[in-house]
């Protein structure tokens, strides 16, 4: 398990190095529902028998950070099964408005999105906000795991960053 996912986050690192560097706009930062600051949460979960489809029969996770140079893509059932377990079956207490999404997460089905939801991971905003008719329907927060696999993938970005311009560095001295 630790080999694949070393492996994972190593094909992140190789395919985010051949990528641009610019923010892309979207969809999702273009016309994200607004909520007021704090506002209490009144979106219920995703619901349990949309979740078990996925569980069952997703075969292809696309996560697309808008301010990144990377993206995750996963078609091994085991690998979007562990995607699902990132997401809680508790729903977050407030919605921030302040928070912006870092990007947007699909789960297909036989090519065809059965799921899309906007990822929040700043301090208070950590939980996905699943669409559908393209507005906010349900709200989830994080597990643990999933807090902790989101801030190792950015870590090790992070790091590999500071890295590059540090050879960038002394091969300019």
């Amino acid at each position: 398990m630790k080999n694949l996912f070393m492996l994972a986050i190593l094909s992140c690192i190789i395919w985010a190095c051949g990528q641009g560097g610019t923010p892309k706009e979207t969809p999702a930062t273009q016309s994200a529902p607004t909520v007021t600051p704090g506002e209490a949460n009144t979106l219920p979960g995703y619901p349990e028998e949309k979740a078990k489809l996925l569980f069952d029969s997703a075969d292809y996770v696309d996560v697309i950070f808008y301010y990144e140079d990377f993206s995750i893509n996963q078609k091994n059932q085991s690998d979007i099964r562990g995607m699902l377990n990132y997401i809680s079956t508790n729903v977050p207490q407030t919605i921030n408005n302040s928070c912006q999404p870092i990007g947007r997460i699909f789960f297909q089905i036989q090519g065809r999105n059965e799921a899309e939801a906007d990822i929040f991971f700043k301090n208070e905003c950590l939980y996905f906000l699943f669409y559908k008719d393209g507005k906010y329907a349900y709200a989830n927060n994080f597990t643990q795991s999933g807090v902790n696999f989101f801030t190792n993938i950015f870590a090790q970005v992070n790091a590999q960053k500071q890295k590059a311009v540090q050879q960038n560095l002394q091969q300019g001295q």
